[in-house]
């Protein structure tokens, strides 16, 4: 497992042609941008600290709209796939926190929301750490 001030880490705990299974170590106020999982699924168990999930559409002129916010603590288990929309993790912590992702099958690429234009780009993925 590895930290850094800077940005979250993702650490593989395990990953095959089926399924990744990685552990995000997050600092206080950490947070990913907007997302999708390149069309697979995932589960995110709280393990450690308190996290604020935030879901986006794309409304008919391509905008993005907030569809809903919650809140996941300990042990709490939450699921996202792209039909659903779009995601943004935080860490609402004011301390060090970890989460469980279970992603079925692997993702080598997703699409990020880039600020700066507007639009979204693909984004290679990797991990921090491996077993």
């Amino acid at each position: 497992m590895s930290w850094s001030e800077d940005c979250y880490t993702r650490n593989c705990i395990i990953e095959n042609e089926n399924f990744e299974l990685i552990l995000i170590c997050w600092c206080k106020g950490h947070k990913t941008g907007i997302h999708d999982h390149g069309g697979e699924e995932c589960w995110v168990k709280v393990i450690e600290g308190e996290f604020k999930e935030t879901i986006y559409k794309k409304d008919n002129s391509g905008e993005l709209n907030v569809v809903k916010s919650i809140v996941s603590k300990q042990n709490e288990v939450t699921y996202m796939k792209d039909f659903m929309g779009f995601h943004k993790l935080e860490n609402l912590s004011n301390k060090r926190s970890v989460s469980l992702h279970l992603y079925a099958k692997p993702i080598r690429k997703c699409n990020m929301f880039d600020e700066a234009s507007n639009t979204f780009i693909s984004k290679d993925l990797s991990y921090d750490t491996t077993k």
